[in-house]
Protein backbone atom coordinates (compact mmCIF):
# COMPACT_ATOMS: atom_id res chain seq x y z
CA UNK A 1 0.00 0.00 0.00
CA UNK A 2 1.46 3.34 -0.97
CA UNK A 3 0.99 6.97 -0.10
CA UNK A 4 -0.68 8.24 -3.24
CA UNK A 5 -3.79 10.41 -3.26
CA UNK A 6 -5.52 11.86 -6.29
CA UNK A 7 -8.74 11.84 -8.23
CA UNK A 8 -6.71 10.65 -11.22
CA UNK A 9 -8.32 7.41 -12.36
CA UNK A 10 -5.71 6.01 -14.73
CA UNK A 11 -2.45 6.56 -16.51
CA UNK A 12 -4.48 8.05 -19.35
CA UNK A 13 -5.68 10.91 -17.13
CA UNK A 14 -9.34 10.19 -17.57
CA UNK A 15 -11.93 12.28 -15.75
CA UNK A 16 -12.17 11.93 -11.96
CA UNK A 17 -14.14 8.88 -10.87
CA UNK A 18 -16.25 9.90 -7.89
CA UNK A 19 -19.29 7.99 -6.69
CA UNK A 20 -21.49 8.13 -3.62
CA UNK A 21 -22.79 4.96 -2.01
CA UNK A 22 -25.56 5.05 0.61
CA UNK A 23 -26.16 1.38 1.13
CA UNK A 24 -28.40 1.67 4.15
CA UNK A 25 -30.92 3.28 1.77
CA UNK A 26 -30.30 0.89 -1.09
CA UNK A 27 -27.48 0.89 -3.58
CA UNK A 28 -27.01 4.33 -5.13
CA UNK A 29 -24.21 5.07 -7.58
CA UNK A 30 -23.54 7.42 -10.47
CA UNK A 31 -23.78 4.46 -12.86
CA UNK A 32 -25.60 1.17 -12.59
CA UNK A 33 -23.48 -1.73 -11.29
CA UNK A 34 -22.28 -4.08 -14.00
CA UNK A 35 -22.81 -7.81 -13.36
CA UNK A 36 -19.55 -9.64 -12.77
CA UNK A 37 -18.18 -11.73 -15.60
CA UNK A 38 -15.22 -13.02 -13.61
CA UNK A 39 -16.82 -16.48 -13.48
CA UNK A 40 -16.24 -16.93 -9.75
CA UNK A 41 -18.50 -19.02 -7.51
CA UNK A 42 -21.47 -17.35 -5.83
CA UNK A 43 -20.89 -16.11 -2.30
CA UNK A 44 -23.68 -18.43 -1.12
CA UNK A 45 -21.50 -21.46 -1.87
CA UNK A 46 -18.96 -22.89 0.56
CA UNK A 47 -15.74 -20.82 0.52
CA UNK A 48 -12.54 -22.45 -0.61
CA UNK A 49 -10.81 -20.79 2.34
CA UNK A 50 -12.05 -18.63 5.19
CA UNK A 51 -11.21 -17.14 8.57
CA UNK A 52 -13.96 -15.92 10.92
CA UNK A 53 -11.40 -14.82 13.53
CA UNK A 54 -12.75 -16.77 16.45
CA UNK A 55 -9.06 -17.06 17.31
CA UNK A 56 -5.80 -15.85 15.84
CA UNK A 57 -4.51 -18.53 13.47
CA UNK A 58 -0.74 -18.16 13.12
CA UNK A 59 -0.76 -20.67 10.24
CA UNK A 60 -2.68 -18.08 8.21
CA UNK A 61 -1.44 -14.73 9.52
CA UNK A 62 1.58 -12.94 10.93
CA UNK A 63 1.44 -9.94 13.27
CA UNK A 64 4.09 -7.58 11.95
CA UNK A 65 6.72 -5.50 13.70
CA UNK A 66 7.08 -2.77 11.10
CA UNK A 67 7.27 0.93 10.28
CA UNK A 68 6.25 2.19 6.85
CA UNK A 69 8.58 4.83 5.42
CA UNK A 70 5.65 7.29 5.33
CA UNK A 71 4.72 6.70 8.99
CA UNK A 72 6.17 9.71 10.78
CA UNK A 73 4.51 9.28 14.17
CA UNK A 74 4.17 5.57 14.77
CA UNK A 75 5.05 1.95 14.06
CA UNK A 76 3.22 -1.39 14.08
CA UNK A 77 3.63 -3.84 16.95
CA UNK A 78 2.29 -7.41 17.36
CA UNK A 79 0.76 -6.41 20.71
CA UNK A 80 -1.65 -4.06 18.89
CA UNK A 81 -3.36 -7.00 17.14
CA UNK A 82 -5.93 -9.07 19.04
CA UNK A 83 -9.14 -11.08 18.77
CA UNK A 84 -12.18 -9.60 20.50
CA UNK A 85 -14.53 -11.60 22.67
CA UNK A 86 -17.17 -11.59 19.95
CA UNK A 87 -14.80 -12.93 17.29
CA UNK A 88 -13.34 -10.00 15.39
CA UNK A 89 -9.76 -9.24 14.42
CA UNK A 90 -8.87 -5.90 16.00
CA UNK A 91 -6.06 -3.57 14.92
CA UNK A 92 -5.62 -0.90 17.57
CA UNK A 93 -3.80 2.41 17.47
CA UNK A 94 -2.79 3.65 20.91
CA UNK A 95 -0.58 6.38 22.28
CA UNK A 96 2.68 5.17 23.80
CA UNK A 97 3.26 5.98 27.49
CA UNK A 98 6.46 7.76 26.44
CA UNK A 99 7.93 8.64 23.01
CA UNK A 100 10.54 6.18 21.79
CA UNK A 101 12.93 5.59 18.92
CA UNK A 102 11.96 2.87 16.43
CA UNK A 103 14.25 2.13 13.48
CA UNK A 104 15.98 5.48 14.03
CA UNK A 105 12.64 7.34 13.92
CA UNK A 106 10.99 8.95 16.96
CA UNK A 107 7.44 7.67 17.43
CA UNK A 108 4.58 8.46 19.79
CA UNK A 109 1.96 5.88 18.73
CA UNK A 110 1.65 2.14 18.10
CA UNK A 111 -0.64 0.44 15.57
CA UNK A 112 -1.43 -3.00 14.19
CA UNK A 113 -0.55 -4.78 10.94
CA UNK A 114 -1.42 -8.32 9.85
CA UNK A 115 -0.42 -10.05 6.62
CA UNK A 116 -0.60 -13.54 5.14
CA UNK A 117 2.71 -13.47 3.26
CA UNK A 118 4.61 -16.71 3.77
CA UNK A 119 1.48 -18.25 5.35
CA UNK A 120 -1.32 -18.22 2.80
CA UNK A 121 -2.05 -16.78 -0.64
CA UNK A 122 -5.16 -16.47 -2.80
CA UNK A 123 -5.37 -17.02 -6.55
CA UNK A 124 -7.96 -15.80 -9.05
CA UNK A 125 -11.46 -15.80 -7.59
CA UNK A 126 -13.52 -13.79 -5.14
CA UNK A 127 -12.35 -12.45 -1.77
CA UNK A 128 -14.85 -10.91 0.67
CA UNK A 129 -13.67 -8.92 3.70
CA UNK A 130 -16.28 -7.70 6.20
CA UNK A 131 -14.87 -4.77 8.13
CA UNK A 132 -15.36 -1.59 10.15
CA UNK A 133 -12.79 1.09 9.40
CA UNK A 134 -11.70 4.28 11.17
CA UNK A 135 -14.02 6.19 13.52
CA UNK A 136 -14.16 9.98 13.41
CA UNK A 137 -12.59 12.18 16.06
CA UNK A 138 -9.85 9.92 17.45
CA UNK A 139 -8.31 8.92 14.12
CA UNK A 140 -6.38 11.99 12.97
CA UNK A 141 -3.15 10.91 11.29
CA UNK A 142 -4.10 7.23 10.93
CA UNK A 143 -4.09 5.56 7.53
CA UNK A 144 -5.78 2.15 7.47
CA UNK A 145 -6.18 -0.26 4.57
CA UNK A 146 -7.36 -3.62 3.25
CA UNK A 147 -4.96 -4.50 0.47
CA UNK A 148 -3.15 -7.17 -1.55
CA UNK A 149 0.20 -7.62 -3.24
CA UNK A 150 1.29 -10.04 -5.91
CA UNK A 151 3.68 -12.61 -4.46
CA UNK A 152 6.16 -12.68 -7.36
CA UNK A 153 5.49 -9.59 -9.53
CA UNK A 154 4.90 -5.94 -8.64
CA UNK A 155 1.11 -5.64 -8.75
CA UNK A 156 -0.77 -4.10 -5.82
CA UNK A 157 -4.51 -3.82 -5.16
CA UNK A 158 -5.79 -1.45 -2.47
CA UNK A 159 -9.35 -2.66 -1.92
CA UNK A 160 -10.11 0.01 0.71
CA UNK A 161 -7.92 2.82 2.03
CA UNK A 162 -9.04 5.43 4.52
CA UNK A 163 -7.31 8.21 6.42
CA UNK A 164 -8.56 9.47 9.74
CA UNK A 165 -10.47 12.62 10.55
CA UNK A 166 -10.06 15.49 10.86
CA UNK A 167 -7.38 15.75 8.14
CA UNK A 168 -5.86 18.17 5.61
CA UNK A 169 -7.61 16.61 2.59
CA UNK A 170 -11.38 16.91 3.14
CA UNK A 171 -11.91 16.95 -0.64
CA UNK A 172 -10.88 13.30 -0.67
CA UNK A 173 -11.65 12.28 2.92
CA UNK A 174 -14.55 14.37 4.34
CA UNK A 175 -14.68 15.30 8.00
CA UNK A 176 -17.66 12.99 8.52
CA UNK A 177 -15.35 9.98 7.97
CA UNK A 178 -16.98 8.70 4.78
CA UNK A 179 -14.05 8.91 2.35
CA UNK A 180 -12.75 5.69 0.76
CA UNK A 181 -10.05 5.20 -1.86
CA UNK A 182 -9.34 2.22 -4.13
CA UNK A 183 -6.17 1.90 -6.21
CA UNK A 184 -4.53 -0.68 -8.46
CA UNK A 185 -0.83 -0.34 -9.25
CA UNK A 186 1.38 -2.08 -11.78
CA UNK A 187 4.43 -1.35 -9.62
CA UNK A 188 3.64 -1.23 -5.89
CA UNK A 189 2.46 2.37 -5.68
CA UNK A 190 4.79 3.97 -8.21
CA UNK A 191 2.75 6.64 -9.98
CA UNK A 192 5.16 6.92 -12.88
CA UNK A 193 3.98 3.43 -13.85
CA UNK A 194 0.39 2.51 -14.82
CA UNK A 195 -2.07 2.86 -11.98
CA UNK A 196 -5.82 3.38 -11.56
CA UNK A 197 -7.34 5.24 -8.62
CA UNK A 198 -10.88 5.92 -7.46
CA UNK A 199 -12.22 8.06 -4.59
CA UNK A 200 -15.80 8.01 -3.27
CA UNK A 201 -17.86 8.26 -0.12
CA UNK A 202 -19.45 5.42 1.81
CA UNK A 203 -22.06 5.76 4.54
CA UNK A 204 -20.74 4.95 8.02
CA UNK A 205 -17.62 2.87 7.21
CA UNK A 206 -16.72 2.78 10.92
CA UNK A 207 -20.11 2.47 12.60
CA UNK A 208 -21.52 -0.15 10.23
CA UNK A 209 -20.15 -3.39 8.82
CA UNK A 210 -19.46 -3.32 5.10
CA UNK A 211 -18.32 -6.15 2.81
CA UNK A 212 -15.39 -5.22 0.56
CA UNK A 213 -15.04 -7.59 -2.40
CA UNK A 214 -12.19 -8.27 -4.79
CA UNK A 215 -13.21 -10.39 -7.79
CA UNK A 216 -10.26 -11.04 -10.07
CA UNK A 217 -8.80 -13.22 -12.79
CA UNK A 218 -5.63 -13.05 -14.90
CA UNK A 219 -7.48 -10.80 -17.34
CA UNK A 220 -9.48 -8.40 -15.16
CA UNK A 221 -9.97 -6.91 -11.68
CA UNK A 222 -13.36 -5.96 -10.20
CA UNK A 223 -14.00 -4.33 -6.81
CA UNK A 224 -17.32 -3.96 -4.99
CA UNK A 225 -18.65 -2.70 -1.68
CA UNK A 226 -21.78 -4.42 -0.37
CA UNK A 227 -22.42 -5.74 -3.86
CA UNK A 228 -22.14 -2.36 -5.60
CA UNK A 229 -19.43 -2.35 -8.25
CA UNK A 230 -16.93 0.47 -7.65
CA UNK A 231 -14.08 -0.41 -10.02
CA UNK A 232 -13.29 -2.60 -13.03
CA UNK A 233 -10.32 -2.89 -15.39
CA UNK A 234 -8.97 -5.13 -18.13
CA UNK A 235 -6.06 -2.80 -18.87
CA UNK A 236 -3.22 -5.09 -20.06
CA UNK A 237 -0.61 -2.68 -18.68
CA UNK A 238 -2.13 -3.29 -15.23
CA UNK A 239 -2.92 -6.99 -15.56
CA UNK A 240 0.60 -7.97 -16.62
CA UNK A 241 1.77 -7.06 -13.10
CA UNK A 242 -0.20 -9.94 -11.57
CA UNK A 243 1.14 -13.49 -11.65
CA UNK A 244 -1.92 -15.19 -10.23
CA UNK A 245 -1.12 -15.23 -6.49
CA UNK A 246 -1.82 -12.52 -3.88
CA UNK A 247 -1.12 -12.11 -0.19
CA UNK A 248 -3.66 -10.36 2.07
CA UNK A 249 -2.87 -7.36 4.30
CA UNK A 250 -4.68 -5.32 6.96
CA UNK A 251 -2.68 -2.37 8.24
CA UNK A 252 -2.58 0.87 10.19
CA UNK A 253 0.14 3.42 9.44
CA UNK A 254 0.44 6.51 11.60
CA UNK A 255 1.23 10.15 10.86
CA UNK A 256 2.15 11.53 7.45
CA UNK A 257 2.36 14.96 5.87
CA UNK A 258 -0.27 14.68 3.12
CA UNK A 259 -3.23 13.67 5.26
CA UNK A 260 -2.26 14.71 8.77
CA UNK A 261 0.13 14.11 11.59
CA UNK A 262 -1.41 12.70 14.77
CA UNK A 263 -3.61 14.88 16.97
CA UNK A 264 -4.25 15.25 20.66
CA UNK A 265 -6.97 12.57 20.68
CA UNK A 266 -5.40 10.12 18.22
CA UNK A 267 -5.29 6.57 19.54
CA UNK A 268 -7.46 6.92 22.64
CA UNK A 269 -7.75 4.12 21.40
CA UNK A 270 -8.63 3.88 17.69
CA UNK A 271 -9.69 0.50 16.30
CA UNK A 272 -10.17 -1.15 12.91
CA UNK A 273 -12.16 -4.41 12.94
CA UNK A 274 -12.19 -7.35 10.52
CA UNK A 275 -15.13 -9.73 10.99
CA UNK A 276 -14.16 -12.31 8.37
CA UNK A 277 -12.23 -13.10 5.21
CA UNK A 278 -13.75 -15.54 2.69
CA UNK A 279 -12.23 -16.74 -0.57
CA UNK A 280 -13.85 -18.63 -3.43
CA UNK A 281 -11.42 -20.04 -5.98
CA UNK A 282 -12.31 -19.39 -9.62
CA UNK A 283 -13.13 -22.48 -11.68
CA UNK A 284 -10.21 -23.85 -13.67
Amino acid sequence: MSKNHSYTYSKRRTAPAVVSIALSLGAIATTAPTPSDAATPAASSTPTWADDFNSFDSTKWEKRLFRDKNSLDGADFPEQVSITGDGHLRLRVGKLPEPQIFWSQPITHAGGYVWSRGKHTVGPGRIDVRAKLLPTGSSTGIWTAIWFRDTTLNGEIDLAEMIGTPNKQPKYYPSDGTGIQQTVYANMGVKSDPYHQRNFTLKSPAAEWHVYTLDWSRSQIIMRIDGVETYRTKDPDIMKAFSGSLDIRFSQFIGENWGSRVGATTGNPTDTFIDYVRYWKAPA
